[in-house]
């Protein structure tokens, strides 16, 4: 009897173990993504090593290595940032433009405008809408913020009381005619015509919050009855990302392409209102 009751708890026991174990793979996949890594060149002049690898303790989807004088030299790196309170982090979340560098960029597109005898800009209350926006990036199922070799496409961008801006090496200045809220989560620009007395509609700005909290929005740009979208935050929100870094250590040109990001769908997003 005792030997039947003994026989009975151990098999519990190992079923239950069993399932256990199988409860816990089955989150851990749902998780973490498998890993695994490909060499997807190798000639006489590089490397390229791809996939999604973790090395002391570093998530890597890329390294690339040039071959010079029979040695292999890293050249650069993709990888998760491990660390949220990063320089990497601290630069993002800088506001876009600044002042002290670059008042002499916004100083010509103002001299620009006297010259081509453009109407003064008004100013115009953003209400509650952020002020300095970067693009978020869908990788691997993942969204996740960047901090590029080159420059992060689509580019960053800022409001201030009068002028719409983006960033690409260099600033493109616009004039905002209007801005309205329309309801909790839409927000509607209109910009001015680069070309005075222009036949064109003015370009339309409609801004799509679909995560309240952190501010996500889908930015709808129209033109000629023709939609473009893209996926932007606020700098505010930066932490609540994950980022992916591609690091250059040899200073040398990355052809990013060679890493591309995956394509949103912002016909689901639309539909489903949150990410």
């Amino acid at each position: 009897m005792m030997k039947t009751i003994l026989l009975t708890i151990l098999s519990a026991l190992f079923l239950s173990g069993i399932i256990g174990c199988q409860q816990v793979k089955v989150i851990k996949c749902a998780h973490t993504p498998k890993e695994f890594k490909d060499t997807v060149l190798n000639d006489n002049y590089n490397i390229i090593v791809m996939g999604h690898f973790i090395e002391n303790d570093t998530t890597f989807f890329l390294k690339e290595f040039d071959k010079e004088d029979g040695k292999e030299y890293l050249n650069a790196n993709i990888f998760i940032e491990p660390d949220k309170n990063s320089i990497s982090y601290k630069k993002i979340s800088q506001p876009i433009f600044d002042p002290e560098n670059d008042m002499n960029q916004l100083d010509g597109w103002n001299s620009y405008r006297l010259e081509q005898q453009m109407p003064p800009l008004h100013k115009i209350d953003l209400l509650d809408l952020p002020t300095d926006w970067i693009p978020l990036h869908l990788y691997q199922n993942q969204y996740y913020i960047f901090d590029p070799c080159e420059v992060d496409m689509p580019f960053r961008r800022f409001l201030t009381d009068s002028t719409y801006a983006y960033y690409g090496m260099e600033y493109y200045f616009s004039g905002i005619q209007k801005l309205e809220k329309k309801s909790e989560s839409l927000y509607h620009i209109e910009l001015e015509n680069k070309i005075q007395d222009s036949p064109t509609e003015p370009s339309q700005i409609y801004i799509h919050i679909i995560d309240v909290q952190k501010k996500v929005a889908i930015w709808e740009y129209r033109e000629k009855d023709k939609s473009k979208y893209e996926l932007m935050i606020p700098i505010e929100s930066a932490k609540d990302f994950d980022m992916i870094i591609c690091d250059c250590p040899r200073h040398k040109f990355f052809n990013e392409s060679v890493f591309k990001f995956d394509e949103i769908d912002f016909e689901t997003l639309f539909k489903q209102q949150k990410l």
